[in-house]
């Protein structure tokens, strides 16, 4: 199997929201078992479409479950074991945790340890942006799409920056290094 990952850092104005896009994909001939993966917590929250169709499963409670084509992904504690099947391609976007409220709405404990359709919190818009990557494997074109959808997202949130936001840019500047007393003043 060959397995390929990339990273692609966004554009300035969606760095306050999103790490990063990031684009894998795997090749094998069909008759190849399918590889099993583990993906570590990364403390981020996730939106993930197989611009393929449904090419992925993961592992939970014992059995193979199948992906959705387009998915919501909130912050683990644990690593989570999912597999590919042959000619998949993922497209990613890390989101900062605190985005998915200021973007979507959706708080971000809702997701914890867990994913969702997207179809379970976005109206047709977010589908929209969806079917226009299904069958893309270009990462230019999908990171394109995916910056044209948040950008239109954000401007028709037209929110303030709140406290926790603030709060949270502070703690990512210090990396940690701050007290409960610092942040609060």
């Amino acid at each position: 199997m060959i397995i390929s990952y990339k990273e692609f850092n966004p554009s300035p104005a969606l760095q306050q929201y999103v790490d990063k896009y990031w684009i894998s994909s795997f090749t094998e001939a069909p008759s190849h078992h399918l590889s099993i993966q583990k993906c570590m917590p990364l403390g981020m929250a996730q939106v993930i479409i197989h611009t393929m169709g449904r090419d992925c499963d993961i592992y939970l409670n014992g059995e193979w479950t199948p992906l959705p084509d387009a998915y919501f992904v909130g912050i683990y504690k644990d690593a989570v074991t999912w597999r590919a099947n042959c000619n998949a391609v993922l497209f990613g976007m890390n989101l900062k945790p605190e985005c998915l409220m200021q973007l979507f709405k959706i708080p971000v404990s809702t997701l914890f340890n867990d994913y969702t359709d997207i179809s379970n919190f976005l109206n047709k818009r977010v589908n929209t942006m969806a079917d226009k990557m299904m069958g893309l494997s270009d990462p230019a074109m999908l990171i394109k799409i995916a910056e044209d959808f948040l950008i239109s997202r954000l401007k028709s949130t037209n929110e303030e920056r709140t406290y926790l936001e603030e709060a949270t840019n502070i703690i990512r500047i210090e990396k940690g290094n701050i007290s409960i007393d610092s942040l609060c003043k």
